[in-house]
């Protein structure tokens, strides 16, 4: 059934205001995938605060330049068929979720390309973003490293206190006895 133009603009409306406050969508072929493996991908994604939609690539194209994405990027040109989104506001998540289904359901869905805070990437740059590892760890790898030195001079100076209470004790003991 073809969509009606009001049914249409209802759909560029309502996806550009969801779209207006993630920073990353990633765009992929879902053919060859039955029902079943979508709505397990759906689920997956959910779990992981991704959303997943699928749109007819004329309405993508509507809908990124509404929110504000040039329409003439190379990640929109080669489009074809129908287009599963996943978005965020997570700049890795997306890309992970999608990577990890797909080794297991025989490189099903395919990545196409996406956007990762305003920037056009190709498929081959989205799969590399899924192998980086995700916010909160990179965020708890800094913060230890930036302890590391701390704790380090923390050790170094009660080493130092400690063989002064020692030789102190020394002096004391040897006076005494």
């Amino acid at each position: 059934m073809a969509l009606t133009r009001e049914k249409k603009e209802s759909i560029v409306e309502d996806l550009s205001e969801r779209f207006s406050t993630a920073s990353t969508f990633v765009f992929a072929d879902f053919k060859g995938m039955d029902v079943q493996e979508i709505n397990v991908l759906r689920r997956r994604m959910q779990d992981e605060g991704v959303r997943f939609t699928v749109v007819k690539n004329t309405l993508l194209r509507r809908i990124m330049d509404h929110v504000g994405l040039a329409e003439d990027e190379a990640c929109l040109r080669d489009l074809e068929g129908q287009t599963g989104i996943a978005y965020a506001s997570d700049e890795v998540m997306p890309a992970k979720v999608i990577e990890r289904f797909a080794k297991d359901h025989d490189g099903r869905p395919s990545v196409k390309a996406g956007y990762v805070a305003g920037r056009s990437l190709d498929a081959e740059s989205i799969r590399r973003l899924a192998e980086l590892p995700a916010r909160d760890e990179l965020l708890s790898k800094m913060v230890g490293s930036l302890q590391a030195p701390v704790r380090g001079f923390v050790a170094v100076g009660a080493g130092m206190i400690r063989k002064f209470v020692y030789a102190v004790d020394a002096i004391r003991r040897s006076r005494e006895g």
